[in-house]
């Protein structure tokens, strides 16, 4: 649900351009509480609860091992190939989002939703939001005793904060706000003009 609140930020650029409003309080609403909403997610019911440290029947943890490899898998991709994959990501989700308002129902809107979102995650595009639970997932689990400790030799982790913050973030957050300003808002706004919020009434 935290992901999906992502492009109704980029929705609401168009009025905040269009209303003058305050670009800070938008940049606040997309990196800072998005950030607190995904990392406590991460550390507590991902790392505390001990549920990713499920070991299988050959000693590994497979599931806690899988975060990790995710973590410095996307912390390792290089500028040129994170920001287009982020730019991608969120062309589709707020398409989605465009998409899911034309409808006059709820089960019509769920429906709509699922191709888009299914097709970015299935090409392994990047979603700057939902990065921010499963890489500082990897980091919790991979830094931990548990982790380190285990009986049989499992991946270590090369992802780290820098790598997270500077190396990922950067460029998927900035790919993101391409797609979904520039791709999707803005090119609604040149054929409709920029118009004020308002209660579409829609159930």
């Amino acid at each position: 649900m935290t992901m999906l609140k992502a492009p109704g930020e980029c929705l609401r650029t168009v009025c905040a351009i269009g209303l003058s409003r305050s670009r800070l309080k938008l940049f606040n609403n997309l990196i800072l509480a998005f950030l607190a909403g995904a990392v406590f997610p991460a550390h507590f019911l991902g790392y505390l609860s001990g549920i990713f440290f499920d070991v299988n029947a050959g000693g590994g943890r497979p599931l806690a091992e899988y975060a990790v490899k995710l973590a410095n898998t996307k912390c390792a991709e290089p500028f040129e190939m994170a920001f287009p994959r982020g730019v991608g990501c969120n062309w589709l989700v707020c398409l989605a989002i465009y998409m899911s308002l034309g409808a006059g129902d709820g089960i019509s809107k769920a429906v709509l939703i699922w191709p888009p979102i299914t097709a970015f995650v299935a090409l392994g595009f990047e979603h700057s939001v939902a990065n921010m639970t499963f890489i500082p997932l990897g980091i919790f689990l991979g830094n931990s005793d548990i982790y380190l400790n285990n009986t049989v030799e499992m991946t270590r982790l090369t992802a780290d904060r820098h790598g997270f913050f500077i190396s990922h973030l950067i460029p998927v957050t900035l790919g993101n706000i391409v797609g979904g300003l520039v791709f999707v808002s803005l090119g609604y706004c040149k054929a409709w003009g920029f118009q004020p919020e308002a209660n579409t009434g829609t159930n």
